[in-house]
């Protein structure tokens, strides 16, 4: 009987699984799961990772699999399981950042010299081939819009794989290892989101039921449950931005409802991942170069306030206490984060960058560098350098209550309106003073910068 090895990655589903379809082909199966080194997910990630295999272990077992959870190297992992328990072929789906993207080829190569087959599988992207999608000459995009009209261009919404029929699940006599050896438990979320793939579906149809139609117009206000809180789910894999697409697509042949805000949304995350792709040094270095010369500061005890969500500024801290308690933080509130810690601290954008891949339950490499950095104005399609975020204002605009606010920052419910969307104690600078600043850092990078 021959027998196959699936290797679960960012891809922890049974539905519209490219490679765990593929595998199921075979007489006989062996699943296995590799925890990722800590560099290769964030500490905070690693305890929603721990209840997504527990869901993927008991939806394998209704159907006669078995996970097996293993800690090590998978190039030298999964060669001697191989060897070990004669495997024929070992399939897998693709992940396309520079360390995933290395990973791959060698473990292929070491395969290869022990004659086994090798297949993987484009994965985890509406874009299947990064490499492939170019523009006119032949160069990849560099700039959203263009990448969106070509993406949607050439994508159309196809019938998304149905759960395979596993074979015989065959047993590893193995030590299994588990989330919590390798997280960090002081980054550990006090409130976790629900995970797993039925509980990703189960998102999915309330967004698209309830949510949707009006997503254009409430998606930025934070106080609102408006969004599609399926970034957890997209991280780990558990559903797949094909099955997204799909089914929003057959909601608005139904109902006609406008879908291209939303679709758009999903199209940036996909751009992050190309963008990541195509230039792997935005990973430790400013996407453009002339960006390098930025007189950053180290400012440890702001960067320590802003951290914990003591900074006085009310909006920022109600966001920094979200994402500390829920391991999540709402999109608007990320952005005037993000600003305020590059352009009115002048702290650099990798420490934001490494502090968010930490703390975030949804934590993905490509989305946070990209966001990052176009935020501080050093990105691709970044942000104009005089566009500051505003949070006083920011906070009218979207929280015009100080609802998303108070819900975080009890301190602000005593406060009258008007005070309470600004600051709810002294804040640790002058919001207008380092506005000033900033630009003056930024004018004296002089006109090629920009």
């Amino acid at each position: 009987m021959s027998t196959a090895l699936y290797w679960f990655r960012k891809d922890l589903r049974l539905a519209d699984n490219p490679g765990l379809t593929a595998a199921s082909a075979h007489e006989r199966m062996i699943l296995i799961y590799i925890y990722p080194q800590a560099e290769e997910m964030g500490a905070a990630q690693y305890y929603g990772l721990e209840h997504s295999l527990e869901q993927l272990s008991k939806d394998l077992q209704a159907l006669g699999g078995n996970l097996h959870c293993l800690s090590g190297v998978p190039q030298t992992l999964i060669p001697s399981l191989v060897a070990r328990y004669h495997v024929d072929a070992v399939y897998w789906n693709q992940c396309y950042e520079p360390k995933s993207w290395q990973q791959e080829r060698a473990l292929t190569k070491e395969l290869q010299e022990l004659g086994c087959l090798t297949k993987s599988f484009p994965d985890n992207l509406l874009n299947l081939e990064p490499a492939l999608l170019l523009n006119q000459q032949q160069q990849p995009y560099r700039v959203f819009t263009p990448f969106y009209k070509a993406l949607r261009f050439k994508f159309s919404a196809a019938t998304c794989l149905s759960v395979p029929r596993l074979t015989h699940a065959v047993p590893l006599k193995l030590r299994e290892a588990s989330a919590t050896e390798i997280g960090s438990p002081e980054r550990r979320p006090l409130q976790l989101p629900t995970l797993g793939e039925s509980s990703a579906h189960q998102k999915l149809h309330d967004f698209i039921n309830h949510k949707l139609n009006h997503y254009k117009t409430k998606r930025d206000i934070p106080a609102a449950n408006a969004t599609s809180q399926l970034s957890p789910h997209l991280a780990l894999g558990e559903i797949s931005p094909r099955q997204i697409y799909h089914a929003c697509s057959m909601i608005h042949h139904q109902t006609g409802v406008d879908i291209e805000p939303f679709i758009r949304q999903l199209v940036w995350r996909e751009f992050s991942a190309y963008i990541l792709f195509h230039f792997p040094h935005i990973l430790t270095k400013n996407f453009n170069s002339k960006f390098d010369a930025f007189p950053w500061q180290s400012h440890s005890e702001f960067l320590m306030a802003w951290q914990q969500g003591v900074t006085g500024i009310s909006l920022v801290d109600a966001g920094m206490r979200e994402l500390g308690q829920t391991g999540m933080m709402h999109n608007r509130v990320r952005m005037v984060a993000a600003s305020f810690l590059t352009k009115h601290l002048n702290i650099h954008w990798r420490v934001g960058e490494d502090w968010f891949w930490n703390a975030l339950v949804d934590a993905d490499k490509a989305s946070n560098i990209v966001n990052w950095q176009w935020v501080a104005g050093c990105g691709v399609d970044a942000a104009p350098y005089f566009r500051i975020f505003n949070p006083f204002l920011q906070a009218k605009k979207f929280d015009p209550q100080g609802e998303y606010i108070c819900r975080w920052v009890p301190e602000a419910r005593k406060l009258p309106i008007s005070q309470r969307l600004q600051t709810y104690t002294q804040p640790i600078i002058d919001i207008e003073e380092q506005r000033k600043a900033a630009l003056e850092n930024y004018k004296m990078l002089g006109k090629p910068l920009f």
